[in-house]
Parts: structure tokens; C-alpha cells; sequence
């Protein structure tokens, strides 16, 4: 915001930990004990040594209370780096500050997503998901229509005669549910049998394992 363009605009990793270098100059072998890639760390190593730019000489303008922030925000060992309630509560940002507007999480972020294999129904279940928490009479509709739907796949090929009650609502609910003229179930069921199972159960498993079952029907 200062200078009106990224401090450290690097076109790749190298390139953007040299220009980071020739900022906060080269970091000390105690700044360095957090690395654990060997290869990283010899490359810093075989650096030429460099010693730290005043920030005030990159932004001669600067409120010299921003310029401490930002110092202590780019502190290169992350152990020594200020944290975040620190940094809300710096005199810079005095002003919007506000401790009843900004509450602590009181547990660990939950990461465990990135793990789940993504492939076409999952992505689609998601998406339903994502669509269903902004509407939720979609997935009221579509528990509805899935549950239905299950039965109809679980019946036996063999036809029972039906009563006239049970052949009048059949013919309703195909009205709002419609299947194809063969009676085979069309792949609008199928994803919606997966994005039920991502939505009742919560796993990507669930979602491929009942993917197995329908397409093996």
C-alpha cells in the first residue's frame, strides 16, 4: 500500500527470496534453524552476505509507526515474527482496532479437506452442498427425491400389479421426478445420490462408494 506495488514481486521462488534477501538482507544460521529443506539451505548459504535495508529508505513517506510494523511483519524466522493479536494490537492500527469485533479462534483450523482425491462427483457433490447452504429447501427437495428414487432402484425386476392409489401417486411423483421411458434411472439421480451422501455423512468416501454402488445397478 506504501509504495503502490508488491515489495517482493518475484516471477519464481528464487527469484522472489533474492529480492526478499536484498530487503531484510541475509538471514543469521540462528534464522535459519527453522529450515529443514537441505537444498534451500544450501542455496541460501552460497549467497553473498547482504546487510538489511531501512525500510524508511524504501518509504521516505511513511507513518514510522507503519514501518515498525511492517519490520516486525517481515521478520524472516517466523518464531520471532510478530503474531497476529500482536500485530492488531500495534499502535498503528490503533484506530480500528476493536478486541470485542475480532475474537480468538479457540481451536486449530481444520486443513483435512486438501486430502480428499477429487474427481468429477465429488466436485459435483460439493457444489450441491455449497448450494444447499445458501438454500436449504434444495436439499429438503432433494432428500425427498433421492429417497424415492432408492426405492425404485431396490425394487425387483419382476412387476407387482398396483393398486389404483399406489399407481395415482407414482404417476404424480414421476411427474415431478421424471425417469426415462426405459425405467432406467438417468444420471441426474445418480449425482444426486452422491451429493446426498457428501451432505448426510460429510466424506468424500461416502460419496465414492455409493458412486460404486449406482453405476454398478
Amino acid at each position: 500500500l506504501h509504495g503502490r506495488r508488491p515489495i517482493f514481486p518475484g516471477d519464481d521462488y528464487v527469484q522472489q527470496m533474492n529480492f526478499m534477501f536484498n530487503v531484510l538482507g541475509t538471514p543469521s544460521e540462528e534464522d535459519l534453524s527453522f529450515i529443514t529443506n537441505q537444498k534451500a539451505l544450501r542455496y541460501i548459504r552460497s549467497l553473498k552476505k547482504r546487510a538489511p535495508q531501512p525500510l524508511q529508505s524504501l518509504y521516505p513517506k511513511a507513518n514510522p509507526l507503519a514501518l515498525d510494523l511492517m519490520a516486525k511483519m517481515l521478520t524472516f524466522h517466523p518464531e520471532k515474527r510478530i503474531s497476529v493479536a500482536e500485530a492488531l494490537a500495534h499502535p498503528y492500527l490503533k484506530s480500528l482496532h476493536d478486541p470485542k469485533r475480532e475474537p480468538t479462534c479457540d481451536r486449530k483450523f481444520d486443513f483435512t479437506f486438501e486430502h480428499i482425491p477429487m474427481n468429477k462427483p465429488v466436485i459435483q457433490a460439493f457444489m450441491l452442498e455449497e448450494i444447499c447452504s445458501f438454500r436449504p429447501y434444495v436439499e429438503n427437495n432433494m432428500k425427498e427425491f433421492v429417497a424415492t428414487h432408492l426405492k425404485l432402484i431396490d425394487e425387483p425386476t419382476t412387476k407387482k400389479k398396483k393398486t389404483d392409489a399406489q399407481a395415482t401417486e407414482e404417476k404424480g411423483h414421476n411427474e415431478r421426478c421424471p425417469i426415462d421411458a426405459g425405467g432406467q434411472q438417468p444420471h441426474t439421480i445418480r449425482m444426486c445420490l452422491l451429493a446426498l451422501a457428501t451432505l448426510m455423512r460429510g466424506t468424500a468416501s461416502a460419496s465414492r462408494d455409493l458412486h460404486d454402488v449406482v453405476l454398478s445397478r
